[in-house]
């Protein structure tokens, strides 16, 4: 990085008549810079304080012409107009390729998912994703949020739909919850088609079995609803391979 930052110095000497400070920088005027502001950019991490660093992120991409931050809320401050408290935060973004995808694809199927577990803070990751030329999954968009629920999803796809436009989407797949499907249609209208991710039906179904007593019983049941499962996969494929084609 050092190597970056003396290279983008170095390539403007001369743009103004006179010699500036700026113009003489050499490597241990950023390790002094760094030390002084406790700056620490391995990993992505700026700053030892996370909420530090994130707000050196959010400053460094508002300055750039292709800034993907979309919505942007800190802790510690309100936000009236989203009606978020101080102990919420909300982070979403969206790359111009990310958004140049989603309107190619966003009208055949969308799927969305949250991951758990990021960090200390109980953040939650919330990935929207489009099926490509490809079949194959697309992160589109992203937000890090410590709520989880319907509104702070509405929030989610309402910035997208003001950065995007509206999303007619054929279908829709989240996990068995119905938060996200609810805040989907009620920012982007109603879905002709809406799936449940195989990986939550399956566990629901590991789940529920053990109410058969029944061992065979049960191992036949469950036999039976992955060759189902199986069954509409390869019909789901089929019918965006015809579509693709």
């Amino acid at each position: 990085m050092c190597d970056v930052i003396l290279n983008i110095s170095r390539n403007e000497v001369g743009v103004e008549d006179k010699l500036n400070r700026i113009d003489l920088l050499v490597r241990k005027d950023i390790n002094n810079i760094k030390t002084a502001y406790d700056i620490n950019i391995n990993d992505g991490c700026r700053h030892k304080d996370d909420a530090t660093s994130v707000q050196l992120f959010v400053s460094e991409c508002s300055k750039s012409d292709s800034n993907p931050i979309i919505f942007y809320k800190c802790q510690g401050e309100v936000c009236p107009e989203y009606n978020l408290e101080e102990k919420d935060f909300c982070i979403i973004l969206i790359t111009e390729s990310q958004l140049s995808v989603l309107k190619m694809f966003a009208n055949n199927t969308i799927s969305i998912d949250g991951t758990h577990g990021l960090n200390s803070y109980n953040f939650e990751m919330i990935t929207l994703m489009v099926i490509d030329e490809y079949v194959e999954g697309f992160p589109a968009a992203h937000m890090y949020t410590n709520r989880k629920n319907t509104y702070i999803y509405e929030v989610f796809f309402s910035k997208i739909k003001e950065k995007g436009g509206e999303i007619k989407a054929n279908v829709f797949m989240s996990d068995i919850a119905p938060a996200f499907y609810n805040a989907w249609c009620k920012i982007m209208g109603p879905v002709q088609h809406q799936l449940l991710c195989a990986w939550h039906v399956d566990r629901c179904w590991r789940t529920n079995l053990y109410k058969i007593s029944n061992k065979d019983q049960r191992q036949m049941v469950y036999k039976t609803l992955k060759y189902i499962q199986y069954l509409l996969h390869s019909i789901l494929l089929d019918v965006l391979e015809n579509r693709r084609a």
